[in-house]
């Protein structure tokens, strides 16, 4: 599946147009706006023309935000993983000229990273320094995102003081952008003006009493249909709205456990067993998948990897378990498809084997490890209920209707990301009032920059 199509120039505003040439003469930029503003946009535009002469790396900050531009994440671009180690190693390990990850570092002349300001000052510094290091000659960045969506993700390395700072704190962001930071200011998103006018207040928190009113009518009792999805601040309350919708289903649970192996590399004639032993132990801890697959006929699912790019199975399409060929679920992302095939019975191999809106999940690689020893691989069944998800999971995420748990909806951005997932305010649905808190720093850093 190609995700990038020709694009008319025509199409450009005057302000995409400022941008681009800063682009196209080599600048780094960064790009910024509210939610709905054209920042994808502008990936898009970038990539199908000038990666006709140029080589361009194209990530985001999370999976989800990257498999919506048709990328990657910038830790798997960069082989760091969760960046849980000493800039000494990555540099030493990326130096390989066998290295894939030190190759792309070396070989890309763009490196457009989506969803930004989600990098804590540490992982900028820390990414940036490795790049450098490993390329040593100059790369050109474009930087697209809304710091005033969710804030930074930190690790257990980063320093206390650096865990909850932006990447545009660090003295290196202005030595890297200077004064290239544009904030897209037209809304494409929301279906009707209104909306996009009360989006505009909430991302900074300044909301008029006119659009608290408003919100207040959309408050309703909790909807269970397929169709809306739900929202919340917290995995705990996820998961407790997907056990509860999986009980209610009356058919038999389908198991399906994750499996760890080490596969040694050819090159290597001994390896001792204690490394392995600490290797597999950081596959089991640094795993996203930790709990069994666990599903029913005609449980709704989501897909947590990506599985057939070209059908468009990525990480976050979502289905419906019809079956169970060969033991494992056959998933119909068609709801009228999904209960068709319910209804009729109809068998895998001679029915839908070919539909591009049906996939068999069998085990696939979940995680994977690689190391000077070998490579600690985990396997099994990338799926996930999926009548719920975070607000952070739906960041990038734009659905037609969407039921917000406002009395976890708490910090920072969180109100401004769930409301904005929503095309129109006929499609948005409350339990309460969600609570409206914005982080100043990202006001002052975009107020810098807003009237370019």
């Amino acid at each position: 599946m190609n995700f990038f199509v020709l694009i008319d120039t025509k199409m450009l505003s005057p302000q995409q147009q400022e941008i681009f040439k800063k682009i196209s003469d080599g600048e780094s930029v960064v790009i910024s706006g509210n939610a709905g503003t054209g920042k994808s946009f502008m990936i898009k535009y970038i990539v199908d023309t000038l990666g006709k002469e140029k080589m361009i790396g194209l990530t985001a900050m999370t999976g989800m935000a990257s498999v919506l531009i048709g990328g990657t994440t910038i830790h798997s671009f960069c082989g760091v993983g969760i960046l849980d180690r000493t800039l000494h190693h990555y540099i030493y390990k990326l130096s390989r000229t066998n290295n894939p990850a030190g190759q792309r570092i070396r070989t890309v002349d763009i490196l457009i990273v989506d969803e930004f300001s989600m990098q804590s000052k540490y992982f900028f510094e820390m990414i940036t320094e490795i790049i450098e290091k490993v390329r040593k000659r100059p790369i050109q960045y474009v930087f697209c995102g809304d710091p005033k969506q969710l804030p930074p993700v930190s690790n257990s390395l980063e320093r206390d003081d650096d865990k909850k700072k932006f990447c545009f704190e660090s003295p290196k962001f202005e030595e890297i952008f200077g004064n290239n930071v544009f904030i897209l200011n037209k809304n494409f998103r929301q279906g009707d003006s209104k909306y996009s006018k009360m989006i505009e207040e909430i991302s900074v928190g300044l909301v008029t009493e006119d659009t608290l009113n408003t919100l207040k009518t959309k408050i309703a009792k909790r909807n269970m249909n397929n169709d809306i999805v739900h929202l919340y601040g917290k995995n705990e309350e996820v998961y407790e709205h997907n056990s509860y919708r999986f009980a209610k289903i009356d058919e038999p649970i389908r198991e399906y456990k994750y499996e760890d192996s080490f596969v040694q590399d050819e090159k290597i004639s001994y390896v001792n067993e204690m490394e392995v032993e600490k290797l597999m132990d950081r596959l089991v801890r640094n795993s996203r998948f930790q709990t069994p697959t666990s599903v029913k006929k005609k449980s709704f699912v989501m897909c947590l990897t990506n599985v057939d790019q070209e059908k468009g199975w990525v990480n976050g399409t979502t289905g419906y378990v019809v079956d169970y060929p060969g033991g494992y679920p056959l998933v119909c992302r068609d709801m009228k498809k999904s209960a068709e095939y319910l209804k009729l019975k109809k068998t895998y191999d001679m029915d839908v084997s070919v539909d591009k809106d049906f996939h068999l999940f069998s085990p696939s690689t979940l995680d994977l490890i690689e190391t000077r020893i070998g490579k600690a691989i985990r396997t099994g069944v990338p799926l996930g209920l999926a009548w719920a998800r975070t607000v952070h999971k739906s960041q990038g995420s734009e659905f037609d209707k969407v039921f917000i748990c406002g009395s976890s909806v708490q910090n920072s951005g969180q109100a401004y990301v769930a409301l904005s997932r929503v095309k129109t305010l006929e499609g948005l649905q409350l339990s309460c009032l969600p609570r409206i808190v914005v982080n100043n720093k990202a006001i002052e850093f975009l107020e810098k920059f807003s009237k370019k």
